[in-house]
C-alpha cells in the first residue's frame, strides 16, 4: 500500500509539471505584455519597453522562462529555503503580495458556494425524491443536466454581467417595467404550479394566485422605491417567514403521487382473516397469493416507489402506500387471489424509442458521410 502511495505521489508530480508548462507557455503566446505601451504615445515608451522586459524576463524564450519561474516557485515548497517567489505582475507587484489580498476573498466566495451547494441540493434531492416522476422532478432534471452541459466559464460570464453588473445598473434607476412584472409574474406561477403537487385545477389555481401575487408585490415595490432604500418590518418579516413554512410543508407533503392515496391510518382491527404466500420475487416482479374471508389489504415491506404497479388476478388496481415506505393493495372481494407486483417506470418505453431512434440517426448519417466520400 505503501509503494503505491508513492508511486501515485510521484505521477501527481510530474502531472502538475507538465500541466504547469503547458499553462505558461498558452498564457505567454496568448497575449503581447508590451501591448499597452507599445500602443501608447509617451515620450520615454523605449524607456519603459527596456524596464518591462528586463522585469518580466523577455529576452528569454517562454520555455526558458517557466524554468526561471519553476525555481522560484519551488522556494514555496522546499522547507528552509529562500524566499518564495512567483514573479510579478505587469505593474510590478510581487505575485505572493497578490495572492495574500486575494485568497481571502476567495476562500470566502467558494465557502460560501460549497455550503449554499450543499444545503440546496440536499434540499432538492430530498424534495424530488418524496416527488418522483412528478413534473417538478423532471424539470429539477432538465434544469440539472442544463447547466451541467453549459461551459462554466460562460455561464460565470453571464452572471457577472446580468446578475453583478446589470443589477448595479438597475439599482441606480430602480424602475421594473409592466413587460419585465409581467414576465415574472408568469415564470413565478409556472414554478409554483409545478412545485405544488395536486390536480389540474390545484395548480391553475396555484399559478393564478402565485402571478397575481408576484405582480402585486413588484409593483408596489417599484411604485414606493424599495430598491433605493430596501428594508425589512416586522410584518413583512412574520408574512415571509409564514410563506415559507406553508411552502415547506407543501413540498414535504407526505402523499402518494398520481392520485393514488394511501391506505387508513388505523383499518378495522380483529382477528387474522387471511393468509399470504409468495410464489414468486425478483428484482422488478412480486407474485403473491392470498386468501382472505373479508376485505382487507394486502401490506408488503418492500418499499413504495413511483413506477411500481399492482395486478389483482390479472387486472390492474390501485397501488397504495402503507406505513409510509411500504406497498400495499385493497383486497375488496373474499377468497383466493393472485397479487402481482411490476416495476414498470413510466418513460422508459419512451426513452428507449429516443434512443433507438437516436441510434438510427447516427448511423444513417455515418452511412450517408462514407457514400458521399467514396463518390
Amino acid at each position: 500500500m505503501l509503494s503505491y502511495t508513492l508511486r501515485r505521489l510521484i505521477a501527481s508530480v510530474f502531472i502538475l509539471l507538465g500541466a504547469s508548462f503547458i499553462v505558461y507557455l498558452l498564457v505567454a503566446y496568448s497575449g503581447n505584455p508590451l501591448a499597452d505601451i507599445l500602443s501608447s504615445n509617451a515620450p520615454n515608451k523605449a524607456a519603459m519597453i527596456q524596464q518591462r522586459s528586463k522585469l518580466l524576463r523577455l529576452d528569454l524564450p517562454p520555455a526558458a522562462r517557466y524554468f526561471v519561474w519553476l525555481g522560484g516557485a519551488s522556494r514555496c515548497v522546499v522547507p528552509f529555503a529562500a524566499q518564495c517567489d512567483l514573479g510579478v505582475t505587469l505593474k510590478g507587484q510581487p505575485v505572493t503580495a497578490a495572492l495574500a489580498s486575494a485568497v481571502p476573498s476567495t476562500l470566502q466566495l467558494v465557502t460560501g458556494a460549497a455550503l449554499l451547494a450543499i444545503v440546496l441540493g440536499i434540499a432538492i434531492g430530498v424534495v424530488t425524491a418524496l416527488r418522483q416522476y412528478s413534473a417538478l422532478d423532471y424539470g429539477v432534471t432538465f434544469i440539472t443536466f442544463l447547466f451541467f452541459s453549459l461551459p462554466i466559464f460562460w455561464v460565470a460570464v453571464l452572471l457577472k454581467e446580468f446578475g453583478a453588473i446589470g443589477f448595479n445598473n438597475f439599482l441606480a434607476q430602480p424602475h421594473i417595467g409592466s413587460p419585465t412584472i409581467a414576465v415574472i409574474a408568469v415564470i413565478t406561477g409556472l414554478v409554483l404550479a409545478v412545485i405544488v403537487a395536486g390536480s389540474l385545477r390545484r395548480r391553475a389555481v396555484t399559478f393564478v394566485i402565485a402571478a397575481l401575487v408576484a405582480a402585486g408585490v413588484l409593483t408596489y415595490l417599484s411604485a414606493t422605491h424599495w430598491f433605493s432604500a430596501p428594508s425589512l418590518g416586522p410584518v413583512v418579516i412574520t408574512v415571509t417567514g409564514v410563506a415559507i413554512a406553508y411552502a415547506s410543508t407543501v413540498l414535504l407533503a407526505d402523499g402518494a403521487p398520481d392520485g393514488r392515496s394511501a391506505i387508513p391510518a388505523n383499518p378495522s382491527r380483529g382477528a387474522d382473516s387471511g393468509r399470504a404466500e409468495v410464489i414468486t420475487s425478483h428484482n422488478d416482479a412480486v407474485v403473491v397469493r392470498v386468501a382472505t374471508d373479508r376485505p382487507a389489504y394486502l401490506v408488503t415491506s418492500d418499499a413504495y416507489w413511483p413506477g411500481w404497479r399492482a395486478y389483482l388476478d390479472g387486472r390492474e388496481v390501485p397501488l397504495l402506500r402503507a406505513n409510509v415506505t411500504g406497498r400495499a393493495i385493497a383486497l375488496v372481494d373474499p377468497g383466493v387471489h393472485q397479487v402481482e407486483f411490476r416495476f414498470e417506470p413510466p418513460g422508459f418505453a419512451t426513452g428507449l424509442l429516443l434512443s433507438i431512434g437516436a441510434a438510427l440517426i447516427c448511423v444513417i448519417w455515418l452511412g450517408a458521410g462514407i457514400v458521399t466520400r467514396r463518390r
